[in-house]
């Protein structure tokens, strides 16, 4: 039985330039870049560092521990009402990380410095590893191709402004959907995000919530047994209609995200 129900995410590194005193201005291209991208001249020929592109493609994806998520429904508390299920859910998603044609990327632009930066701009979308290969993911050399998800600068559609402290962000992203397999499924919150770069890429949480109707679609086009979609609509802790009844289901999972490059987008 697979879930892919729960996808792959994330950041990529900076360019250097050359110590060659006779550099030209253009380095060669850096894994963050698209492939037909070319980095920016030296600082000191320039005066200014171009912004950074940084993409990052999802490698690991574990439930969130009790406690640890958001508050998705403004009520003051964490919302994780998938947790008791981790167990179950985590053998599952990571079988389907390793055979998945769809990726999870999160794209930071606009970075001036990785550390401490007062805008940046975080997106989050779906693209398609042409090998459906993920144990080659985590090499830092693999492409993926976005498509219509990114504009012809190779940024994200969708995104959100926020900005890096210590090197941590936090931010919620309108996304709408995510992959499920080969369903969309449609997001009854917006996808919360705080995590943290380092030299591979990143490591954080994300969370959000599903409509009961829509995680029983998507679970049983995934082919989950009855008592596994039945399991998984008792957790339904959120009201997002304010009819007393709660309708939704709240999720934190916690991920690995290694920088990647994207393809060239589309002209």
């Amino acid at each position: 039985m697979s879930i892919l129900f729960l996808w792959s995410f994330l950041a990529c590194p900076a360019t250097t330039d050359s110590a060659d005193p006779e550099d030209t201005g253009a380095d060669a291209d850096t894994a963050g870049d698209t492939a037909n991208d070319t980095d920016s001249g030296d600082t000191e020929e320039t005066g200014t560092a171009d912004p950074e592109t940084l993409n990052a493609v999802v490698t690991t994806f574990l439930t969130a521990d009790r406690g640890e998520g958001f508050d998705l429904d403004g009520d003051g508390e964490v919302d994780n009402a998938l947790w008791p299920v981790g167990g179950m859910l985590d053998p599952m998603i990571a079988e389907a990380l390793l055979a998945a044609q769809h990726v999870a990327i999160a794209q930071l632009s606009g970075v001036d410095d990785r550390v401490a930066d007062s805008e940046i701009r975080v997106g989050v979308f779906t693209a398609v590893d042409a090998d459906a290969d993920g144990s080659d993911n985590g090499t830092g050399a693999e492409s993926f191709d976005a498509g219509e998800q990114i504009d012809a600068t190779g940024l994200a559609l969708v995104g959100a402004d926020t900005e890096l402290v210590a090197g941590s962000y936090e931010v919620e992203v309108a996304t709408g959907s995510l992959p499920v397999g080969s369903y969309t499924l449609e997001l009854a919150t917006g996808l919360h995000l705080a995590s943290t770069l380092d030299d591979r890429g990143q490591a954080g949480m994300l969370g959000f919530g599903i409509s009961v109707t829509a995680l029983r679609v998507a679970l049983e086009a995934e082919s989950a047994s009855p008592e596994v979609v039945a399991a998984i609509e008792a957790l339904a802790d959120l009201d997002l209609d304010g009819d007393g009844t709660a309708d939704a289901v709240s999720m934190a999972f916690t991920f690995e995200a290694v920088f990647c490059q994207l393809d060239a987008p589309l002209p």
